[in-house]
Parts: structure tokens; sequence; C-alpha cells
């Protein structure tokens, strides 16, 4: 009895897995230059040069979360 429920739990944590994966697999991703350069985080370059790495590739939401932390970080003087 403890078999049949362990194999169904491996079976939705698979399934599960392959649904992220697929999900991850959809969202739009662009390099550092496209980014900078784009209309929309053009104001923001000198902070994302600063923080994107020329080799990555960055969703919209990774890059919200970079701007956010650089944005709310305390400067130090």
């Amino acid at each position: 009895m403890a078999r049949k429920k362990d194999e169904a739990v491996a079976e939705n944590v698979e399934a599960v897995a392959e649904n992220v994966e697929a999900t991850t697999n959809d969202v739009e991703r662009f390099d550092a230059l496209t980014i900078i350069q784009s209309d929309k985080y053009k104001r923001y370059s000198d902070l994302l040069r600063l923080y994107l790495n020329d080799d990555e590739l960055y969703s919209h939401d990774e890059i919200e979360i970079i701007l956010n932390r650089a944005l709310t970080t305390p400067v130090k003087g």
C-alpha cells in the first residue's frame, strides 16, 4: 500500500517538474545589449551595465528583480 502511494507521489512530482520545465522554456529571454538598448530599460542603462553579464540571457522578471535590488540598496557614503 505504501509503495503505491510512493509511486503515485513520484509520478505527480515528475509531472509537475515537466510542467515547470515547459513553462520556463516559454519565457522570452534577452541578452544584455538588447536589454540596455531597449526603450523600456534605456533610462536604467548605466545600472544594468553594472549588473548584467554579456554572456547571459535574462527574462523581464529577472531584469525587474535586478533593478529593484539595485534601486533599493542604500548608497554608502
